[in-house]
């Protein structure tokens, strides 16, 4: 299979000039109800990594600042990737965690089949119309 040439417009290609550091999105307007919410999260919260997210995808954060969020991103995708391995490594696979409840819920199941509540016939509870 060949390569397939893609001739890109002087328009689009000044637009991906503009974008920002980790941008992938155009930038709402500054009146947008979602880009205020973000951009006041972030202000409020620098430790929002929702915030930080949406504000590096849509461009909103300055040049510099969206290099240090895309670093800070980086960074915390990386602790929670470690944070995954050591609990998968503690608790073994998610497999044999599987197993075991499987097991359990067919233990539980078969005993509440072998209950008899033949003994509950005319004792409390029961009611005649």
């Amino acid at each position: 299979m060949g390569k397939v040439k893609v001739e890109v417009s002087d328009e689009t290609k000044a637009l991906l000039q503009s974008f920002k550091p980790g941008q992938k999105k155009e930038t709402p307007p500054p009146a947008s109800g979602t880009r205020v919410f973000y951009e006041s999260l972030y202000r409020q919260r620098k430790s929002s990594l929702i915030a930080l997210k949406w504000c590096l995808e849509y461009g909103v954060l300055p040049r510099e600042e969206a290099k240090k969020g895309i670093i800070e991103l980086e960074k915390r995708r990386k602790e929670k990737k470690e944070r995954m391995a050591k609990l998968q490594a503690r608790n073994g696979s998610a497999e044999k965690k599987l197993k075991k409840e499987k097991k359990a819920k067919k233990h539980k199941r078969q005993r509440v089949e072998d209950f008899d509540d033949g003994d509950f016939e005319d004792g409390i509870g029961t009611t005649t119309l």
